[in-house]
């Protein structure tokens, strides 16, 4: 038994390793550099008096209280593996050796902490165990799902190992009823010519011979009694002196392969033949057309704006629109066959991809209205703006791609969204979305609609107009641009289709859509009853607090005041349905008292001035649908602005960041003055009034927790225990409420994970200072 004297706690700061020695509490009471350096600050001096939690995580906290709980208990010296994870996100592993000092009266009074860094050695051992599992599992599985054969023999050609196909092609059932064989073997097996065998040997030799890899092709004949052709790679094996001992075969069945060049150099003259023919009937019979077609567009158009009677309108419209339907179709037939017969070189040029898709967008505008279309515009927050591609290739695809989902879906939505699937420094692989709710496309015709002139309705029907060849040019274009053009459709439901292209980026800065700073700080609630639309936004929204909701949820949060206060922006769709949007935003308006909240509506361009230039509009700026992610900034900016810098004029409030706050309580009278004082300091407050509603309130994370500890149907203490277990929020403040709180009663509370205490009836004062402790 050790007994430890005041001078006898001094470490000195200059021994090595880390030694340091703390009080039963866990107060550190000296310690070496080492320990100052680990802990980040500035001496040992700096680490007296201050607990081991001031620099641990919880999470690595709680093992190493037990360890010295253990310790204490059991009062023998010894080492624990731990992790020593810090607030900084550093992360440890020490092998920790204790000991304990006692008093002369024999009562522990100190420990003593003797830590070694295994950090690296324990990173290491699971490095190489797992490179080790990993390479075995890698061999067996090569071998086992090399494609064709796979084998290799020793310098007398004996088969030292093969892949089971090896095995079978001989006749044989398995890969080790081979080992052991030669060639000769297997010749007699399969009674061989003497020329196959000496053909495999003379190839084997030279390998073995010349320690050189070749690559020949090679006839054999197997059980079934046929001749097959094999492209076989023989590469000599190599022990560490330098010397050969064997050989390694890889062989690939090239028979179909030999088969069909033969007959696709017979039928490649031919074919080039006829398709110049059709090709170059096709661009003659389109260019001749082209001519005629823009004539009685011209002439339609200019009868549209001379004085003619208005039964004559529909007339002049309806020849305009079949014009520009004839002339589509013509336009179309023209791009497939320069497709065809043009291959010459891609001229790349920096373009900007997000300004491309809006601009294809706007010229679509008037065809998605009429048909009562939502278009939808996402994009990731890594889109790039500028690349380099085909802009003409590239606005081709989107441009068909946009125009089948409009041609298709009557009503409903249609997204157009960009992800990003690979980001590197020089280049980004950029998946283009676009999904509509159309009439969907059946199974079985899935894999035909990319073939040129298919269409899933006969033109006779009118249901549908075109001739089958815009989706057959996005995927050729989609192809001449090195991407894939895919599918995804259900009948009734609606199709996808993703173009994956790879782009080179036009700067080597990473010209990602930059957020503008300014927003940042910004809190933005959008109510809009549009799925998808809502989702765009929140990805869009350049800030990091933003939350999105139908109007009905929106309505019901507000008459419980559970919303609209902790947000210092909103933007509002014109078209929800649970309230008239200037109804909500008047009810915003009169509820914030603290000042008058900015707010944005969302139209369509005909509404754009009717909204703002009503005399009692409560909003100050629009967004105008289809909403251009590009322009989100642009409309935003001056009324952040206008809002934020008023803000900055006012008196700031005690408490400047809203607080999430859960009150678990059952007595009414309390709940009503807990939840008014709290909404005096401007927090965001939920109430459970028993142990059961606030284990399900508990799966939203809040910034602080009240709990009473007298509930109705279980214990407070039960209930913060299966908190700090169970729920997002294991590590939020929770403070205690009871009415008195004895030295046992805290110690029950400490161990149950409460963090401080609160005594009934609390005072404004009391609150004051814990939410600002715990701000």
């Amino acid at each position: 038994m050790l007994s430890l004297h005041a001078e006898m706690t001094h470490i000195h700061p200059h021994l090595p390793g880390y030694l340091f020695c703390m009080n039963l509490q866990g107060i550190i009471q000296s310690a070496t550099n080492a320990v100052s350096e680990l802990f980040s600050v500035s001496s040992p001096d700096a680490l007296l008096n201050r607990h081991l939690g001031d620099f641990l995580t919880a999470t690595s906290l709680t093992p190493i209280t037990e360890h010295h709980q253990w310790l204490i208990n059991s009062r023998q010296p010894q080492s624990f593996e731990e992790i020593w994870e810090l607030h900084d996100h550093r992360r440890y592993v020490f092998l920790s050796q204790y000991s304990l000092f006692y008093s002369a009266e024999g009562t522990v009074i100190a420990i003593w902490v003797n830590a070694t860094d295994i950090t690296a050695i324990k990173n290491n051992l699971q490095h190489v165990t797992e490179e080790k599992k990993i390479t075995a599992l890698y061999l067996k599985n090569i071998v086992t799902h090399l494609a064709d054969h796979v084998f290799w023999e020793d310098r007398e050609g004996r088969v030292l190992g093969c892949n089971d196909q090896q095995a079978i092609n001989v006749g044989l059932k398995k890969a080790e009823d081979l080992v052991g064989k030669t060639i000769d073997d297997i010749a007699h097996l399969l009674k061989w010519e003497p020329h196959l065998t000496e053909n495999l040997r003379r190839n084997d030799l030279k390998v073995m011979h010349e320690n050189k890899i070749i690559t020949v092709e090679e006839e054999v004949r197997w059980t079934e009694g046929t001749n097959r052709t094999y492209l076989s790679k023989k590469a000599p094996l190599i022990d560490e002196e330098g010397q050969c001992i064997g050989m390694l075969g890889l062989a690939f069945d090239i028979t179909e392969q030999k088969i069909i060049e033969t007959q696709l150099r017979e039928a490649k003259e031919q074919a080039e033949i006829t398709n110049i023919a059709k090709s170059n009937f096709i661009a003659n019979i389109s260019h001749d057309l082209r001519t005629p077609l823009h004539t009685m567009l011209g002439i339609a158009e200019l009868l549209q704006i001379k004085q003619h009677y208005p039964e004559q309108e529909d007339l002049i419209e309806g020849i305009i629109q079949s014009g520009q339907s004839l002339l589509q179709l013509v336009e179309q037939i023209l791009q497939f066959s320069e497709l065809e017969s043009r291959h010459e070189d891609i001229q790349f040029e920096n373009l900007d991809l997000r300004q491309l898709i809006e601009n294809i967008i706007l010229e679509h505008v008037g065809k998605i209205k009429s048909k009562n279309i939502d278009l939808i515009i996402s994009y990731c927050e890594n889109t790039p703006h500028l690349v380099k591609s085909n802009a003409q290739y590239l606005r081709r695809i989107i441009c068909n791609l946009i125009g089948n989902s409009i041609k298709f879906t009557q009503g409903g939505y249609i997204l157009v969204a960009v992800e990003t699937v690979e980001l590197f420094k020089d280049r980004a692989t950029l998946q283009i979305i676009v999904e509509d709710t159309g009439i969907g496309i059946a199974s079985h015709e899935i894999q035909h609609i990319f073939e040129r002139f298919y269409r899933s309705d006969p033109s006779y029907t009118g249901k549908h107009k075109g001739c089958g060849l815009g989706l057959a040019i996005a995927k050729q274009l989609t192809e001449r641009l090195d991407g894939k053009l895919s599918v995804n459709s259900q009948l009734g439901i609606g199709t996808t289709f993703s173009c994956t292209i790879t782009f080179i980026l036009a700067n080597t800065t990473m010209d990602y859509f930059k957020l503008e700073n300014e927003f940042l700080d910004a809190d933005i609630l959008i109510i809009d009853d549009h799925a998808k639309r809502r989702e765009a936004l929140l990805r869009q929204l350049p800030c990091k607090k933003k939350l999105a909701l139908t109007s009905e949820k929106a309505v019901d949060l507000f008459a419980e005041k559970k919303v609209f206060f902790s947000h210092n922006l909103i933007i509002i769709d014109s078209e929800i349905k649970a309230i008239q949007p200037e109804a909500l935003a008047k009810l915003i308006h009169f509820c914030n008292k603290e000042s008058i909240l900015p707010m944005l509506v969302l139209v369509s361009k005909m509404q754009n001035n009717q909204i703002l230039s009503h005399p009692n509009s409560y909003f100050q700026q629009y967004l105008s649908k289809p909403i251009q992610p590009t322009e989100i900034n642009h409309r935003l900016a001056p009324t952040w602005k206008k809002w934020r810098e008023s803000q900055q004029r006012r008196t700031h409030k005690p408490i400047q960041h809203a607080l999430s706050v859960l009150v678990v309580e059952d007595e009414p009278l309390i709940q009503k003055f807990t939840r008014a004082i709290l909404i005096e300091f401007g927090c965001d407050v939920c109430i459970a009034k028993n142990g059961q509603e606030a284990l399900l309130q508990s799966q939203r994370q809040f910034n602080l927790i009240f709990m009473d500890i007298g509930l109705p149907d279980m214990s407070g203490l039960d209930v913060t225990q299966w908190i700090r277990s169970n729920s997002n929020n294991k590590t939020t403040p929770i403070i205690a409420l009871t009415a008195h709180v004895s030295e046992e009663d805290k110690a029950r509370c400490l161990n149950a994970g409460v963090n401080d205490f609160l005594t009934k009836p609390a005072s404004y004062a009391n609150f004051k200072k814990l939410l600002v402790k715990y701000r």
